[in-house]
């Protein structure tokens, strides 16, 4: 970080940008912000009508309150990814409300669509589907097993997974594609991967 000025060119740049970020404002305070942009009119320091907002938006969508939400407030106790996109399903998030929700709120990247479960939330805020109809297609899909790539195996790209997901017709032809991938939807960074075995060659060559 040169001059104190930080870079994109740099390793780890989204890393110590969200790093920076949580400086400025805690993740119930971020949490507030979301609840009064999206409807909450109460008061933004009584945490316990924070929870009712949050418990009445999770009965009329159907799905089961989470526990102990009041620590999210007191605490700045951070959510797993599941209860946040149990959140955005609540809140009827569009791709992009959804997107802004897991970077501002929660700190984080969105979807891995190379993790089952988020491939089929992705699916369904993409379609308007509901948490219940998420449930029911995960309840169809293979297990998902996680590993490590075998080096002679062809890669799958997220952007990949991601155009199908984008052209599929309804939630048979996801399940479809993830069962005949589904070796492959045992990892991640998939770009890194490349970048390793390229290397990889170039130092294991002879000359190398």
């Amino acid at each position: 970080m040169a001059g104190g000025t930080l870079s994109p060119e740099e390793d780890g740049y989204e890393e110590k940008l969200l790093e920076i970020a949580s400086y400025f404002r805690s993740f119930g305070e971020a949490l507030t912000a979301f609840l009064v942009a999206h409807g909450f009119d109460g008061e933004a320091d009584r945490a316990d009508q924070k929870v009712d907002f949050l418990r009445r938006q999770f009965r009329v969508a159907g799905i089961p309150a989470p526990n102990r939400m009041k620590e999210w407030f007191k605490t700045g106790k951070r959510i797993g990814r599941e209860t946040a996109f149990q959140l955005c399903f609540a809140f009827g998030l569009s791709l992009d409300e959804t997107n802004n929700f897991f970077r501002e709120v929660c700190l984080e990247r969105s979807f891995d669509c190379h993790y089952i479960p988020e491939a089929v939330y992705y699916f369904c805020i993409r379609n308007g589907k509901n948490y219940a109809d998420a449930r029911d297609i995960l309840s169809r899909m293979p297990e998902d097993r996680k590993g490590n790539i075998a080096a002679d195996q062809e890669i799958l790209y997220t952007g990949t997974i991601i155009e199908f997901i984008d052209n599929a017709r309804d939630a048979e032809e996801l399940i479809g594609f993830v069962e005949d991938h589904l070796a492959q939807f045992g990892y991640n960074n998939a770009t890194a991967v490349r970048h390793i075995r390229k290397r990889w060659e170039e130092i294991s060559r002879e000359d190398g």
